[in-house]
């Protein structure tokens, strides 16, 4: 999945400079989902197009949404569950070191 970040970066940028800001949020759990997938047996390269085509598809319809469009693909749903799947939405693993971060950075 090299390069993934950056694309999802510019994916991003030209969505806010569009001003639709509402695709930040879906972005930052890619890799994790993806990673899910490939916990299950998936290969690396099926979970990663898999992932791609439900985020592409939210990038690039007015509204979209990633997470819904995840829970709505029998590909995804034949693998995690709702439970797992949401999972994958937690900010927990993002926010687990923050406190050291803030306290390092005198915060």
């Amino acid at each position: 999945m090299t390069g993934l970040p950056l694309r999802c970066c510019a994916r991003v940028a030209r969505a806010a400079s569009d001003g639709r800001t509402e695709y930040d949020a879906g972005s930052l759990f890619i890799a994790g989902n993806a990673l899910e997938l490939v916990g299950t047996g998936m290969s690396r390269e099926e979970a990663y197009r898999v992932v791609q085509r439900n985020a592409h598809t939210a990038w690039n319809i007015a509204g979209g949404d990633f997470r819904a469009n995840l829970e709505a693909d029998g590909d995804v749903t034949s693998r995690l569950s709702a439970a797992e799947l949401a999972d994958c939405f937690s900010t927990a693993l993002h926010q687990e070191n923050l406190g050291v971060i803030w306290d390092r950075l005198g915060i």
